[in-house]
């Protein structure tokens, strides 16, 4: 393998075990989610891969506690079998639709109120089911305990605490994928010093009034300081004269509603030019004209150049990455034929 291949493979090992690569149940989770837009078949499938895997760690542990707790595992070990057969179907029907309540709820206190904070509501959730395993393990703890087997609660002891982690584990990824399944779009824009004016302003509230999802919100980040002390080409980062950064996050449920919320964003983008002077990269925008000059400013011939120094085989890649031919048309509006653009922006 070639220096450049050592490298790479580097980089991938580090990727690995930083997660960013995983292909446990995360993504086993997650694969159909990345499909197009299926609302009920998605969230079937989600339900069913959630109670058949909870279903599959719960009759195991629960199969092994009743064996234990009747004192036949080590006369009949093997009755443990048809034991978890027995358990496993309506255990999973049931956390099934446990789950799909949790789906329910979650759904509805999106809708009531403007949540911020998904993952702690999820995280939430999944905790609710943890303590009803716990709760029940619990009572059954005190049944045998009652009975004086120290050493079958012993072996409880250590099966409950990594059971009721999968099982949060599991409902909380369960969870942040249905809520993942929403549809977003960002626009941004870095402002000079005295950009922010009146007129400005008046862009930003009107839009902002006017947002036809409540759940889309607009991001407001000061800059100056410690950023400004680092020269513009000394990073990738061109922007370090902008005093204000903002971003605009469209967000909603349906997918009926594309066009006008990406509409309202694209538009909110094009009022705010005038008052901008570049874009944040970190913020991939696929409608966004000449996005290098916008994200990279001058430094994106210094960039291309270090591109194929090190990744002459194009390995990392997507539709905007360095050295990217790709460009919307800036005279295409968002509502016309074609919002291919939007749905591009995975690795190739």
């Amino acid at each position: 393998m070639s220096p450049t291949g050592h490298d790479l493979e580097g980089v991938r090992s580090e990727l690995r075990r930083l997660g960013y690569l995983d292909h446990r149940f995360e993504r086993f989770l997650l694969q159909d989610a990345l499909r197009p837009r299926q609302p009920a078949r998605t969230l079937l499938l989600l339900t069913a891969k959630v109670g058949l895997l909870s279903g599959l760690a719960l009759a195991l542990a629960l199969a092994l506690a009743l064996a234990v707790a009747n004192g036949n595992l080590t006369a009949s070990p093997l009755d443990l079998i048809p034991l978890f057969l027995h358990l496993f179907l309506p255990i999973s029907l049931v956390t099934g639709l446990a789950f799909l309540t949790l789906c329910g709820a979650i759904v509805v206190v999106i809708r009531l109120y403007h949540v911020r904070r998904i993952e702690a509501l999820s995280l939430a959730m999944a905790l609710v089911a943890g303590a009803g395993v716990l709760a029940f393990a619990l009572r059954l703890g005190r049944e045998v305990l009652a009975e004086g087997r120290l050493w079958q609660v012993g072996g409880m002891v250590l099966v409950t605490p990594p059971l009721i982690y999968l099982l949060v584990k599991l409902v909380y990824n369960g969870l942040l994928t249905l809520v993942g399944g929403m549809s977003g779009y960002i626009r941004s824009g870095f402002m000079a010093p005295k950009a922010f004016t009146s007129e400005c302003i008046n862009v930003l509230t009107s839009s902002m009034t006017s947002a036809p999802s409540p759940n889309s919100l607009l991001v407001w980040t000061h800059m100056g300081g410690k950023v400004t002390n680092v020269a513009q080409d000394a990073t990738s980062f061109w922007h370090r004269n902008a005093r204000f950064l903002w971003e605009v996050k469209a967000i909603w449920p349906q997918t009926d509603q594309t066009v006008q919320n990406v509409n309202w964003a694209y538009e909110l983008g094009e009022n705010m030019a005038p008052h901008s002077i570049g874009a944040y990269c970190n913020y991939i925008d696929p409608l966004l004209h000449n996005w290098p000059a916008e994200f990279y400013g001058d430094n994106y011939k210094r960039l291309l150049r270090i591109k194929k120094a090190v990744d002459p085989e194009n390995h990392f890649r997507f539709q905007q990455s360095i050295g990217s031919p790709f460009n919307p048309d800036a005279a295409v509006p968002p509502n016309g034929p074609n919002l291919a653009p939007l749905y591009r922006t995975f690795l190739v």
